[in-house]
């Protein structure tokens, strides 16, 4: 089975996550990347990436590999910013070629400081209308770079996935 963990992270904790579960899953990575990304630093992230989602913008993104077509398990991980989705993750899911993943399966996780908010449903409606099979959710509260814990969760919960796949394969 091949696997592909796609994200994007602005402060690293989803960074973190993702690689948790790309270790876990012996998954490929795609690192999600705006042609401009808003700052990294202060106050000013949050009012620009809140801004960003109360609009519904969706960043230029960087190139990356989008055929996918190879890939029957991918997960996709998204910081949770103003109850949402980031906006880049939303870019990539609304354009992205999901031809020839007829039977491909997808599973989201969340990055949040207090809660997941809408970003699991906001996910969805940006691949609405592909063949694309949602079999597992989870959101992780303010992971940080070293949480053991939090990386542990996250690996139990990929291996989880994978192997409910796998029994059905």
């Amino acid at each position: 089975m091949k696997k592909l963990v796609v994200y994007y992270s602005l402060s690293e904790s989803t960074r973190y996550i993702a690689n948790s579960i790309a270790e876990a899953t012996g998954a490929d990575v795609i690192r999600i990347r705006p042609k401009n990304e808003i700052k990294r630093e202060g106050i000013m992230k949050y009012i620009q990436g809140g801004r960003q989602v109360l609009r519904g913008e969706e960043p230029e993104l960087e190139d990356f590999e989008n055929d996918l077509s190879g890939y029957d398990m991918i997960f996709v991980g998204t910081p949770v910013w103003a109850s949402s989705c980031a906006p880049a993750i939303k870019a990539f899911l609304r354009h992205v070629d999901f031809r020839g993943l007829e039977e491909g399966k997808m599973a989201f996780f969340a990055c949040c400081g207090m809660s997941k908010g809408n970003a699991f449903e906001d996910m969805k409606n940006a691949i609405s209308g592909s063949e694309m099979e949602i079999i597992g959710e989870k959101s992780f509260k303010e992971p940080v770079k070293g949480d053991v814990k939090k990386a542990k969760d996250a690996m139990d919960w990929a291996i989880e996935i994978i192997n409910r796949i796998e029994v059905y394969m």
